[in-house]
C-alpha cells in the first residue's frame, strides 16, 4: 500500500477535522495515521467541488465519517466513509484506491458508488439497480449500510439548498427503503431521527404545526407525567429492585402516522404515556414486571414478552400497558442496560460497546442471514427485486409455530402461503391446504401471533397466479413470478407446438411426415438449442407459425395469408399462454378468433370485438381460427346418508326428490330393520359439480349470505374492496337487533315531521337536494309509500323477515360462539313528545298484533329498565320496551362470521374493487374487477349483489334500475371511564331518531339519515348533535378520551322493503336496500337467499323477489 501524505486541511475546515481527529482517541498511531491519509486524499479529490449549499464538498465525508466514528468503527470504515464518493464523483479508480488504502476499503468504497457509468432508461430504473448493487455489498460487508446510513443521514440534513421538489423525492426514498433498512439492523434512534428529518423535508407546515402541538401539550401533562415517573419509581424501590426509569417520547413521525392511519385525534395518540425500565439483568425484567402490576391495573391481552422471544432486528424487551391514574393508559418497557443498547444502536453496537456478550453476537448473525435471504429474491428484473426488498423490510411483525414447535416470525399480514415459503421453497410451491390451530384454514388467511400453522401439500399443487394478490413477503413473490414464468414458457412451448401442427395440417402436411434433417436445420438458422424452444417462440408470440411451417417446408412462394383449415380447439383454462381479452371478455358459446402478440401468446377475442377490426384487416397473419371445445360434463359420485321415518314408500319419495334435483342414482341401500321407528338410506349418486356463487360485497349482509350459502353446500367467493370483512356500512351501526320498531320511514305522519325539521342541519332526516335524477325519483316513490295501506303491508314484510332473521342469528351465535358483545337486555324506546308518544302507543298494538311483545310503559317504569336515564327524568313522557330485542357489535360480528366461513372454505378476497358486471345471452358471464394484481375477470356459476348502496351503479347497466338510494348515517363511540354510569340496556331516542348501544366498555350512539348522495363526509354539526343529546339524556356519563365518529351509506329503498331475490338475468340475485335495518334482517336475508339459490321456498312470508317484477 503506497503512502500519502496528510496535507493540512483548508482553514475554514480546521476546526471540524480537529475535533474528529479528536474523537479518533481508541485507534493506534499507524491507525491513525491511516486515516489521516485518507481524509488528505479526499479532500485533494474533492478539491474543485463544492455542495450546493456553498460549502467545501469535503465538509461531508468529513461529517460521515463522524457518525461513523460515533459508533466506534474500525479503521477501514472510517476511512471508506471519508472516501465513500471519490469512485462516483472524482476521476479516481478502485484499483488506486486498493493501491493506497487496501483491498479492503476499496471493496466498501466501491459497494457505496453508484452505477453512473451505465445509461438507464428512468430515474427509477437507477435506482432500482443501484440498490441491488449496494444490497449485494452489505451482504458481503454490513459496514456498507452502516456508512451509508450514515451518508444519507448528513445529505437528509443539509438539503436545505435543494430544490423542493428534489428533497421531497429523496425524503420519500428515505421513509421507504433506508429508514426501514435502520430499523430492521435495530438502529432506533437512527431510524426515528431519519422519519422525523425525512417527514420535516416532505410536510414542512405540517410537522412545524405538530411540533408546536407537541410542546405545548408536554406543558400541560407534566403534572401526570411527574405523578407517573415517581409512582413508578417509589414502587421499585419499595420492591428492592435498582432501576433507571424515564419517560419516553413519541417521535414526529410516529404520531402523525398514528393520527394517520388509525384516524385518531392529535389527543388521542398523546393520551398515552410511555415509560422505559432499564435494570442489571434478566431476572429483574420479571421482578418489576411484578411491582409494577400491583401498583398499576394491567391492560389484558397487552403483555409482550420480547425477552423470551427477541423480534427479527434483536429488539427484546417486556411490554405491558397499565391503567394509570384517572384512567390514563401507561406503556412500559422493561429491559436491561444491555438489551437497551441493542435496541438504540441496533448491530452498531457491535463495535460500540465491545464488552457485550452473545446478544451482540447472535444480532450479527440474524443480520448476515436476512441480508442472505434478500439475494435469494434475484430476478433478472431490477426494479421487481427493488419492490421485493421493499416488502420485505416491512418491521412490524408476528411469531407463529411449526407442529414442531419451532419459532418463525413473519411480517404482520404474511398469509398461510408465505409461511409455507419462508419454510422451504418446495413446501411453498406445493401446499394445497393448510391447518391453522388445528382447524382447516384457507390459503390466503392472515397469520396472527401464536398461530400454530401446518402445511398440508401435495404433489400435484402449483403456486396460483392468484397468490400473488395476497402474499406479503419478498421471497414469496419471488418463488411464485420464478415458478410461473417457468410455467408460462413450458405451457407456451405447448401452445406453440400445437399452432404450428394446426399450421401443417391445413397445408395438408402431417408433421410426423417433415424429416429430422429439416427440423435440425431450422433449430441451426434461428440459434436455438433445441426445436422446444421455437415451440416456446410460437407460443409467446415472438414467431409466426405460418412463418415457421414456410420456412420447414422451404417453401418461401407461399402467401402469407394464413390458410383456412381447421380451427384451434381450445377450452379457455389452458393456463397462462392462452388468454382471454378483456376488451370484449369471451366467454363459451361465443364465437370466437385469436391473436398471436409477441410475448403475450394467444389472445382469444369474440369476432364481432371493436378492437380487433383494423388489425384484422392489417395484419392477417397474426390471427388464426379458435372455435370453444366441446366439454362434456364430468360427474363425481357422492355417498350420502338420508334419515328418514321408516314407513311404506320412503324410499320412492327420497328417490324421487333427488331425481328432481338432477342427479343420478348410482346405488342405494338401507337398515332393514321393520322395527325400528327410523330408518337409514345411503345413496350414492353423481352430481356435475358444487355451484360456484360470487357474493359482491363482505358486509353483514354479503358475510352472512355466503355462510349460508356454504353451509348449504356451494363453493363461495366473496369480493369486497375493503381489507375486511364489515368495513363499510357496517363498520359503526347502532347496534340494534330492532325487531320491535322494524317500522317504514314511509307512514302517513312522516311529512308532518319533515316540516318540523325543515331547514335544520341537525334534524334527524336532512334531504339535500341535488341534480341526481335518481334522487328525485326516490323521493317521489318514497311520498306515494306514505299512504296508510303501503304502509301497513310494508311493516308487515319487514317484521316478518327481521323476525325470522333474530331467530337465524341466536341459532347461529348458539351454534358458532360467536363473540360480538351481544346483549340480550331489549331495546327502550323512549319519547319526550306527549303527541309522538300517542302515535307510538297505536303503533305498539299493531306491532303486538304481529306477535310481537312491544310494551308501552310510563316514565317512571322507563326509569326502572334503564336507572341511567335519571338525568333525563323531566324530559321523559313514557316509553316502549321489548324484552325480546337485542343488541351487539355488527362490525365484530361480520369479521367473526368471516372468519368461520373462511374456515369453512369460503373465500374471502378483499381489496378488489368491482367495476362492472358482463352479461350477455340473459347471463351474467362475469364480473370485471379490479385488485392488486391488475384487471380481472371473475366467473362463477351465479352471482349475488350484496353491495348495498352501491348496488343501483352496478346493476343499472344491465337495465336493471334499483329503487335504491344512500341516506347517510352517523355514529359516535365512546370508551366509558372505569365504573361509570352507563346504560345497559339499548335505548333508542325517539325526538332526535339516536339509538344508544351498550358495546362493551363503548358507548355507540347512531343514527340520522342525510340523503346527499354518495358524499361520505363527516358533517361537524351533526356530530356534535349526537354528543349533544347523549349529554342530554346521560348528563353524568363519564368517558376516556376523545369520541370516535363515523358515518356510513345506508342503502334505502322508498318502502323500507330489502330487494331479495333472483333478477331476469337467471344466474344473477339480489340482496340489497335493508337501509338502517341491514344488522337486523342479515342472517334472515342470508339464510332465505341460500335456500332460494338451492331450489326451496324460504321460510319467511316476505315478497322475495321475481324475474317478472320487472328486474
Amino acid at each position: 500500500m503506497g503512502s500519502v501524505p496528510s496535507p493540512l486541511p483548508p482553514a475554514d475546515e480546521e476546526p471540524a477535522y480537529r475535533v474528529f481527529l479528536d474523537s479518533l482517541d481508541y485507534l493506534s498511531p499507524d491507525e491513525l495515521e491511516k486515516i489521516k491519509a485518507a481524509y488528505a486524499y479526499a479532500a485533494k479529490a474533492h478539491a474543485s467541488q463544492r455542495r450546493m449549499s456553498g460549502e467545501a464538498y469535503i465538509t461531508h465525508p468529513l461529517a460521515v465519517a463522524g457518525a461513523v466514528v460515533e459508533w466506534r468503527m474500525d479503521v477501514d470504515a472510517i476511512a471508506a466513509a471519508l472516501l465513500h464518493d471519490v469512485l462516483e464523483d472524482t476521476g479516481t479508480t478502485k484499483h488506486e484506491l486498493a493501491e493506497k488504502f487496501g483491498k479492503e476499503v476499496a471493496e466498501l468504497v466501491d459497494g457505496l458508488s453508484k452505477l453512473d457509468k451505465m445509461e438507464f432508461a428512468s430515474y427509477q430504473e437507477a435506482q432500482a439497480e443501484n440498490f441491488r448493487k449496494m444490497l449485494m455489498a452489505m451482504a458481503r460487508d454490513l459496514r456498507v449500510v452502516l456508512i451509508k446510513l450514515a451518508d444519507r443521514q448528513h445529505n437528509l440534513a443539509t438539503m436545505s439548498a435543494m430544490r423542493a421538489d428534489k428533497r421531497a423525492r429523496i425524503a420519500r426514498e428515505t421513509l421507504e427503503i433506508y429508514a426501514p433498512i435502520a430499523l430492521r439492523l435495530g438502529l432506533n434512534k437512527l431510524y426515528r431521527e431519519l422519519q422525523d428529518t425525512s417527514f420535516r423535508l416532505i410536510h414542512p407546515h405540517r410537522a412545524e404545526v405538530l411540533a408546536k402541538a407537541i410542546s405545548a401539550a408536554h406543558g400541560n401533562r407534566k403534572e401526570l407525567l411527574t405523578r407517573i415517573l415517581d409512582g413508578i419509581n417509589d414502587k421499585l424501590t419499595h420492591a428492592g429492585l435498582k432501576a433507571e426509569v424515564f419517560g419516553r417520547e413519541k417521535s414526529l413521525y410516529s404520531i402523525f402516522r398514528k393520527m394517520k392511519d388509525k384516524h385518531l385525534s392529535f389527543s388521542q395518540v398523546l393520551d398515552i404515556y410511555g415509560f422505559r425500565v432499564v435494570v442489571d439483568n434478566v431476572p429483574t425484567c420479571y421482578l418489576a414486571l411484578g411491582a409494577l402490576h400491583s401498583l398499576f391495573k394491567p391492560v389484558p391481552g397487552k403483555f409482550k414478552d420480547y425477552i423470551a422471544i427477541p423480534k427479527a432486528n434483536g429488539y427484546q424487551s417486556l411490554h405491558t400497558t397499565l391503567i394509570g391514574p384517572y384512567g390514563t393508559p401507561v406503556e412500559v418497557q422493561i429491559r436491561t442496560r444491555e438489551m437497551h443498547n441493542v435496541a438504540q444502536e441496533g448491530v452498531a453496537a457491535h463495535w460500540l460497546y465491545k464488552d457485550m456478550d452473545e446478544s451482540s453476537a447472535d444480532l450479527q448473525i440474524k443480520t448476515h442471514k436476512w441480508l442472505q435471504s434478500l439475494l435469494e429474491m434475484q430476478t433478472s428484473d431490477s426494479a421487481e427485486f427493488f419492490e421485493n426488498v421493499k416488502i420485505d423490510l416491512f418491521p412490524d411483525e408476528v411469531y407463529v409455530f411449526t407442529p414442531k414447535g419451532k419459532i418463525m416470525a413473519m411480517p404482520r399480514g404474511a398469509t398461510v402461503v408465505d409461511f409455507a415459503y419462508a419454510v422451504h421453497t418446495d413446501v411453498g410451491h406445493h401446499c394445497s391446504a393448510a391447518r391453522v390451530n388445528h382447524e382447516l384454514a384457507p390459503l390466503r388467511t392472515d397469520l396472527r401471533n401464536g398461530d400454530l400453522v401446518e402445511i398440508i401439500t401435495s404433489p400435484q399443487a402449483s403456486p396460483n397466479p392468484v397468490w400473488l394478490t395476497y402474499v406479503k413477503t419478498g421471497r414469496a413473490r419471488s418463488k411464485i413470478r420464478h415458478f410461473l414464468r417457468t410455467m408460462q414458457n413450458e405451457e407456451s412451448a405447448r401452445l406453440g407446438e400445437r399452432l404450428l401442427r394446426q399450421e401443417l395440417l391445413s397445408l395438408g402436411v402431417v408433421p410426423i411426415s417433415i424429416p429430422t434433417e429439416a427440423w435440425d436445420q431450422m433449430v441451426k438458422a434461428g440459434g436455438q438449442k433445441n426445436i422446444e424452444e421455437i415451440y416456446t417462440e410460437i407460443g409467446l408470440g415472438k414467431r409466426l407459425p405460418s412463418v415457421v411451417a414456410r420456412r420447414l417446408l422451404a417453401r418461401e412462394d407461399m402467401t402469407s395469408e394464413v390458410p383456412s383449415g381447421m380451427a384451434l380447439a381450445i377450452h379457455g383454462t389452458e393456463g397462462m399462454a392462452i388468454q382471454l381479452a378483456r376488451c370484449c371478455q369471451p366467454i363459451p358459446g361465443d364465437p370466437i378468433i385469436g391473436s398471436i402478440r409477441k410475448g403475450s401468446g394467444l389472445i382469444i377475442h369474440t369476432h364481432d370485438c371493436a378492437s380487433i377490426r383494423k388489425s384484422r384487416t392489417s395484419e392477417p397473419q397474426k390471427w388464426i381460427d379458435v372455435e370453444w371445445e366441446p366439454e362434456e360434463g364430468k360427474l363425481f359420485d357422492i355417498r350420502i346418508n338420508v334419515e328418514v321415518k321408516n314407513s311404506r314408500g320412503v324410499l320412492a319419495q327420497v328417490a324421487s326428490a333427488i331425481a328432481e334435483a338432477g342427479s343420478n342414482i348410482e346405488h342405494v341401500s338401507m337398515d332393514a330393520d321393520p322395527e325400528r321407528l327410523f330408518t337409514s338410506l345411503r345413496f350414492t349418486i353423481q352430481v356435475a359439480h358444487r355451484n360456484h356463487l360470487a357474493v359482491l360485497g363482505a358486509g353483514v349482509v354479503g358475510t352472512t349470505s355466503a355462510w349460508y350459502l356454504a353451509r348449504a353446500g356451494h363453493e363461495v367467493t366473496v369480493v369486497d374492496r375493503q381489507p375486511l370483512a364489515g368495513n363499510e356500512t357496517s363498520f359503526a351501526n347502532g347496534g340494534q337487533i330492532s325487531v320491535s320498531h322494524a317500522e317504514p320511514w314511509a307512514n302517513p305522519h312522516v311529512l308532518t315531521r319533515l316540516r318540523k325539521w325543515l331547514g335544520r342541519e341537525d334534524a334527524p332526516l336532512l334531504w339535500r337536494w341535488r341534480a341526481d335524477p335518481a334522487q328525485l325519483a326516490w323521493g317521489m316513490r318514497f311520498l306515494g309509500e306514505c299512504l296508510p295501506g303501503s304502509t301497513r303491508r310494508n311493516m308487515e314484510a319487514i317484521v316478518a323477515l327481521a323476525l325470522y332473521s333474530r331467530g337465524r342469528l341466536q341459532a347461529l351465535r348458539q351454534e358458532l360462539d360467536l363473540q360480538y358483545d351481544h346483549l340480550e337486555h331489549g331495546i327502550l324506546h323512549i319519547y319526550t313528545d306527549r303527541d309522538e308518544f300517542a302515535q307510538a302507543i297505536e303503533v305498539a298494538k299493531v306491532m303486538r298484533e304481529f306477535g310481537l311483545d312491544r310494551l308501552t310503559v310510563d316514565a317512571e317504569k322507563c326509569l326502572k329498565i334503564e336507572p341511567a336515564l335519571a338525568g333525563a327524568q323531566s324530559l321523559l313522557v313514557g316509553g316502549d320496551y321489548t324484552r325480546s330485542d337485542e343488541s351487539g357489535d355488527a362490525h365484530k360480528f361480520t369479521g367473526a362470521l368471516a372468519e368461520k366461513a373462511a374456515a369453512r372454505g369460503v373465500e374471502f378476497r378483499y381489496g378488489v374493487d368491482i367495476e362492472r358486471i358482463a352479461a350477455g345471452g340473459g347471463q351474467i358471464a362475469g364480473v370485471v374487477a379490479r385488485g392488486k394484481g391488475g384487471r380481472e375477470l371473475l366467473t362463477a356459476d351465479a352471482y349475488v349483489v350484496a353491495l348495498g348502496s352501491y348496488s343501483p351503479q352496478l346493476t343499472k347497466p344491465l337495465g336493471i334500475k334499483l329503487p335504491v338510494y344512500p341516506a347517510k348515517g352517523y355514529s359516535a363511540t365512546l370508551t366509558l371511564a372505569d365504573g361509570c354510569v352507563a346504560p345497559m340496556v339499548s335505548v333508542t331516542d325517539d325526538e332526535c331518531k339516536l339509538v344508544f348501544s351498550r358495546l362493551g366498555n363503548r358507548l355507540r350512539i347512531a343514527g340520522t339519515a342525510e340523503f346527499n348522495g354518495y358524499n361520505l363526509e363527516l358533517n361537524p354539526v351533526r356530530c356534535q348533535a349526537l354528543i349533544t343529546r347523549t349529554r342530554q339524556l346521560f348528563p353524568g356519563l363519564q368517558t376516556v378520551g376523545e369520541p370516535e365518529f363515523w358515518c356510513g351509506l345506508r342503502p334505502a329503498t322508498p318502502s323500507n322493503v330489502p330487494i331479495i331475490g333472483r333478477t331476469r338475468y337467471g344466474n344473477l340475485w339480489l340482496n340489497t336496500g335493508h337501509g338502517t335495518l341491514g344488522w337486523t334482517m342479515a342472517c334472515g336475508s342470508g339464510a332465505s337467499l341460500a335456500e332460494m339459490m338451492s331450489g326451496s321456498l324460504p321460510e319467511p312470508d316476505f315478497p322475495f323477489l321475481k324475474p317478472s317484477f320487472g328486474y
